[in-house]
């Protein structure tokens, strides 16, 4: 009877162990991919002001702004 209840400690702490890495791995891919998805909606928001301002960009003293 001591032989099974040490072996399912060990198959808990086992199983215990492995969820704690799985976890702690997506987390990492998470963060890691998380400058990724930034470098691409911010290339995006430039191709979409690029569209809305033909082009140009604002220069502080150079560029005219006209309002409406």
């Amino acid at each position: 009877m001591a032989m099974n209840t040490d072996r399912l400690r060990r198959m808990r702490g086992q199983n215990a162990m492995e969820s704690a890495l799985v976890i702690v791995l997506v987390g990492a891919a998470a963060v890691g991919m998380s400058l990724y998805v930034k470098r691409a909606l911010a290339g995006k928001w430039r191709q979409v002001g690029d569209v809305f301002g033909q082009g140009r960009q604002y220069e502080p003293g150079r560029t005219s702004v006209n309002k409406f």
